[in-house]
């Protein structure tokens, strides 16, 4: 198990950390405490990711977008871009950088693996 557990930590160091990962929120992360409210949920790889809950972030990840000057808190069901900023074996930690939808997110992700491609 302990052999398992520090690969899949491997693994996570490798894969996601200094990512920026689409995120469905789920709710309330079970570790969120009255000083320190955290939500849940998962990428698209299925992993769980926790990041601060009550962080206002524009509601468009496309900076051309007139939504990106509009300030929301995250609600369950909607998708956010997150940066991971720590990792362990199952579980990412990270940082909401803005809400967004697969496809705009899927175009950034695009234009972003074009540009390193050039």
């Amino acid at each position: 198990i302990a052999e398992f557990r520090r690969g899949a930590l491997n693994r996570n160091i490798k894969n996601e950390l200094n990512k920026i990962r689409v995120v469905l929120v789920e709710g309330e992360s079970r570790k969120s405490r009255e000083n320190n409210l955290l939500m849940t949920g998962r990428t698209d790889g299925n992993k769980r990711v926790v990041f601060p809950a009550n962080v206002q972030v524009p509601a468009s990840l496309d900076r051309c977008s007139p939504d990106s000057e509009v300030k929301v808190v995250p609600k369950i069901g909607d998708y956010i871009a997150v940066l991971i900023t720590e990792v362990s074996g199952h579980t990412l930690q990270g940082v909401p950088l803005a809400r967004t939808t697969l496809c705009e997110f899927s175009r950034k992700e695009l234009s972003h693996e074009n540009k390193r491609l050039r």
